[in-house]
């Protein structure tokens, strides 16, 4: 099977051009393969980046099982759980603490505390002592003061000092305390990816008591999976910070914290890709990166304080729950189970090292000229029509250079190219290519199949022509043009009693002596009669002895050389046949006619009265012998002339003769026959054109001719009917038409090819056989055309037959 052509150009142009639209999507913020390209994200790119480094400036504190267990508490923790913490951390000088919690609602704790504090000193203070009332408001202030957990809670805070508590920020309503203030990191901003209508925030007090506020809002995608980290929120236009900007901006200025807010709202309006740490499971639950103590260990820290400060002193610390019965966990690229703390941990360490990802801007013209380069050159390679292999190798080669430049720009440069155009381009075009070809395929598999069909048609048309050849009684014999036997099949071998492989390659003239020197004029001649070809005598060798032979040569062309086949046959035997016959003939004019003439002679002269006078009823038996007699001269002398005809040896003695006298001496001589019909023969008068015209022909086989046409058509007209001869311009130029005309029954369509072969009894229109020995009309044709002319009849069924033959004119 031959090499498929290439798929049409317009077609993977096409496809080229749909893959660059689809690449050029995302800049005009529309992202149709969102869900695939996570999907290669995940798969693909995080596995292949390097593992970025922990930071040492960061740290947690879980609230895990461990330290529930320990308070004997349940989630959330009282105030005073949190005062006391937040005084004990403190101690431990962090840089800076982000709590992932809200207090939102007051304490109802100390109040129901104070209630009964109130009822038991009444209950044990007796009446009328004023002092003691006095004393027991003293002693009810000092209470609420101590039992005031929010103000606690607020004092602690403010010991901590750099403090950033959580704010939940909504898409729906907002909560009943949302109208407090809390400050925009930038105002005007429009939407960003997290666009919220009310936030959450913690109580006016510990509102104030902290230092700054950030959102706890963590961003997944629709499959669940938290890719992204909004580090800004916009709530009515303004973007406000998450915990971990807060975080990192808390102890900056004005001027510093503008970069990075600008840095941030460039990267994918402000939720850029993370890349995680992958840590393995620990025994007591999810590992981490960074150092990570329990709530419960800062708490109660006593001989290990030192311990919990070397882990906590000058790093950025977050706090928040962990235990998974308090909150639902978070699934990432790298790990199932993560605490939202983790995630806000992760953030501030991609932005302290400014190592978060970027698919929008820069990244999509990348990824537009990636897809295009990559899929443009799979597209013009494929114009080399390359192997299957070839081609899945170079869209493996692509595919390759695709992800290597995705990690180094990932890495490097921060930039997310697009990956799944590319493969989409590659796939299309593969595809395109493979329908193409299996289409070509199927279309070549048919087309060879035909030709198979064809071929094994020859082959077994070859075998046939080969099995013909080789059991064809003629010898044939193939010479090429330098007179040199080529082929012959075994009839030649058993005419020259000669073995082909003997002959093969040696002189034509070997086989046949004469032949020597005439092959090229041989070939000639018979290019030019083409199928008829030439007819050639001569005597073939055949051991010592000399063979008659006669020889039909024809040419042909085989791969452009030229061939001459001969076709020998014996005419030794064809000779002595013939000779056979021209003694039959010669014993039939001398065994046959000559008895039939004197035979013939004698009753004339019986009945002529030459010996005497013959009683009546001897004469007419005479006269039934002498017509008996005359028929069966005419037979002889018929079958004469058709051996004379069949043998090539009819002699014309022709002499010109003018046609109007021709044809008054054919109508005078059968008239006679007309009559014992009764039927008359007519002669019509001759064209003007024709009065003097003259034939050369012999005149006796002429008149021969002319009888043979009107006996049968009298045969064939009804009693009392009329045979009309006339004559007028033939068909050819120069030529003259004698026709005989007769009003019988005509002849039917399926017996007109018949008309003129020998010992035919054509059956008439009318149902019936004249009769006749068949032999009339055979000669009647063989004397015309010897003569060069042409006898043919028209016939119609019921009206009559014309018979015709058309000779040369003189003049």
């Amino acid at each position: 099977m031959s090499t498929p052509p290439p798929s049409p150009r317009w077609l993977r142009v096409a496809l080229t051009a749909v893959v660059v639209v689809l690449a050029s999507l995302p800049l005009a913020g529309i992202t149709p393969f969102s869900q695939l390209e996570n999907r290669l994200y995940d798969g693909v790119l995080v596995p292949l980046l390097p593992a970025p480094k922990a930071s040492e400036r960061i740290a947690i504190i879980a609230v895990d099982d461990r330290s529930l267990a320990e308070l004997g508490q349940r989630w959330p923790l009282d105030r005073r759980t949190w005062a006391t913490f937040f005084e004990k951390l403190a101690s431990f000088e962090p840089e800076a603490v982000a709590a992932d919690v809200v207090f939102d609602q007051p304490s109802q704790e100390d109040a129901l505390l104070l209630a009964s504090e109130v009822r038991r000193r009444f209950e044990a203070m007796p009446e009328g002592q004023g002092a003691a009332a006095r004393a027991l408001v003293g002693a009810l202030d000092e209470t609420a003061r101590k039992l005031d957990a929010d103000q606690r809670l607020a004092e602690a805070l403010a010991t901590v000092g750099d403090v950033t508590l959580g704010v939940i920020i909504a898409s729906g309503p907002a909560f009943p305390n949302a109208a407090t203030p809390l400050e925009p990191v930038a105002r005007g901003v429009g939407a960003l990816t997290l666009d919220a209508r009310g936030m959450t925030v913690s109580t006016p007090r510990l509102f104030l008591s902290a230092r700054s506020h950030g959102a706890m809002n963590v961003l997944m995608d629709g499959d669940g999976v938290v890719r992204r980290y909004p580090y800004m929120i916009s709530h009515d236009g303004d973007a406000y910070a998450s915990l971990a900007l807060a975080l990192r901006l808390s102890d900056l200025g004005a001027e510093a914290q503008r970069p990075i807010v600008e840095r941030l709202l460039a990267a994918d309006k402000a939720a850029p890709y993370l890349r995680f740490h992958e840590v393995e499971e620990e025994a007591g639950g999810a590992g981490s990166p960074w150092p990570r103590l329990s709530f419960s260990d800062v708490l109660y820290a006593g001989e290990d304080a030192e311990a919990v400060r070397e882990l906590v002193r000058g790093r950025y610390v977050f706090v928040g729950a962990t235990a998974p019965g308090i909150l639902d966990l978070l699934r990432t690229p790298v790990a199932w189970g993560r605490a939202g703390v983790e995630v806000h941990a992760s953030a501030l360490e991609n932005l302290l090292a400014d190592r978060f990802l970027v698919r929008q801007g820069a990244a999509g013209w990348l990824s537009l000229v990636l897809a295009l380069l990559l899929v443009g050159g799979f597209a013009v390679l494929l114009e080399t029509r390359p192997l299957a292999r070839r081609m899945l190798g170079y869209a493996a080669v692509a595919v390759v250079i695709l992800v290597g430049v995705a990690v180094l720009l990932a890495d490097n440069a921060g930039l997310l190219v697009a990956l799944m155009p590319t493969p989409l381009g590659l796939t299309a075009l593969a595809t395109g290519e493979g329908l193409h070809r299996f289409i070509w395929g199927r279309r070549e598999r048919e087309r060879l199949a035909a030709r198979e069909r064809v071929l094994r048609a020859e082959r077994e048309g070859l075998e046939r022509l080969r099995a013909v050849v080789e059991h064809v009684g003629d010898a044939i014999v193939s010479v090429d043009a330098a007179q040199r036997i080529r082929w012959m099949n075994p009839a030649a071998e058993s005419l020259f009693r000669r073995r082909a492989r003997t002959a093969v390659n040696r002189p034509v003239s070997e086989l046949v002596p004469s032949f020597a020197g005439v092959n090229p004029e041989v070939a000639k001649e018979a290019a030019e009669h083409e199928h008829a070809g030439v007819v050639l005598a001569g005597e073939a060798k055949v051991g010592e002895a000399l063979v008659p032979v006669e020889a039909t040569a024809t040419a042909m062309k085989v791969g452009g050389e030229q061939y001459t086949n001969f076709v020998f046959r014996d005419v030794a035997a064809r000779k002595a046949s013939e000779r056979q016959k021209d003694e039959f003939i010669a014993g039939i004019n001398h065994e046959l006619r000559t008895p039939l003439t004197s035979i013939l002679g004698s009753l004339r002269l019986i009945g002529g009265g030459a010996v005497g006078e013959v009683p009546a009823k001897v004469k007419e038996l005479v006269e039934i012998a002498e017509k008996n007699g005359e028929r069966l001269l005419a037979l002889v002398n018929d079958l004469l002339d058709s051996a004379k005809i069949d043998a090539g040896r009819l002699v014309l003695q022709t002499r010109p003769i003018e046609l109007r006298a021709l044809m008054a001496e054919a109508v005078e001589r059968h008239g006679g026959f007309g009559a014992r019909f009764g039927v008359t023969i007519e002669q019509l008068p001759l064209p003007e054109e024709l009065a003097s015209a003259s034939v050369d022909v012999d005149k006796e086989r002429i008149i021969q001719v002319v009888g043979n046409l009107v006996s049968n058509a009298v045969k064939h007209s009804p009693a009392g009917g009329c045979v009309r001869l006339t004559a007028g311009t033939g068909q050819a130029p120069g030529s003259v038409r004698v026709a005989v005309i007769d009003q019988g029954p005509g002849i039917p369509e399926e017996f007109r090819d018949q008309v003129f072969e020998r010992f035919t009894m054509v059956m008439a229109g009318d149902g019936q056989r004249r009769p006749g020995t068949g032999l009339g009309l055979a000669i009647a044709r063989g004397i015309v055309e010897a003569h060069r002319g042409e006898i043919g009849f028209d016939s119609e069924v019921g009206r009559g037959t014309t018979f015709w033959f058309d000779l040369p004119c003189l003049s």
